[in-house]
């Protein structure tokens, strides 16, 4: 959600575990692989004197879960709500900062009153776009992607320091190692 769980009150952090509280693992054939599941049998009686704590959702209100429901798909159906603050602006928040190299909100993971967004009118167009587009990930790539700010030159207009936060060119940033290494044999005809 972008937004900091240290500075949220010990009830509300405890109440959102209780979402992810009762799965299992499960390992595979592949070494750095296992699934996760919905352990049902891990599942409390909710709201029972074993002292477990009813899920709340990270804006307060608690949630009524069945012991043979798994909360995670209540947390799911909760985040995906357009009334939810947070989901939307941080998933176009982080896409932008994939492909610009920098945030509306910078830094993509200090969602926060005293971390403003640069630019607040294109965040905000941005959330309502993925919410009518049904979280459509490759429509808010498209409309990034086709913009005229990520089409910018990566040669600075003026000396102005706050052009990189103002998106007025394209930043330069280095490549990946995994994406250096694979150009480098590729030009080089070579393998890793």
């Amino acid at each position: 959600m972008g937004a900091r769980a240290e500075n949220r009150p010990e009830d509300r952090l405890s109440g959102m575990a209780a979402f992810f509280a009762d799965v299992g693992y499960k390992s595979t054939a592949e070494w750095k692989e296992e699934i996760v599941f919905f352990d049902s049998f891990k599942a409390p009686a909710r709201g029972a004197a074993d002292g477990s704590r009813p899920a709340i959702f990270p804006d307060g209100p608690g949630a009524r879960l069945s012991p043979d429901q798994d909360p995670r798909v209540v947390f799911a159906g909760w985040l995906l709500a357009a009334q939810n603050p947070w989901f939307a602006r941080n998933i176009v928040n982080r896409i932008w900062y994939w492909l610009q190299g920098r945030g509306i909100i910078h830094e993509p993971d200090d969602i926060r009153a005293g971390n403003p967004a640069s630019n607040p009118e294109l965040l905000a167009y941005l959330e309502r776009e993925l919410i009518t587009a049904g979280y459509d990930w490759k429509r808010i790539c498209r409309l990034i992607l086709n913009s005229k700010t990520y089409q910018l030159s990566s040669v600075p207009g003026s000396e102005d320091a706050a052009g990189e936060a103002h998106f007025a060119f394209y930043p330069l940033r280095r490549l990946d190692a995994e994406v250096l290494i694979d150009a480098i044999c590729r030009v080089t005809g070579t393998k890793e």
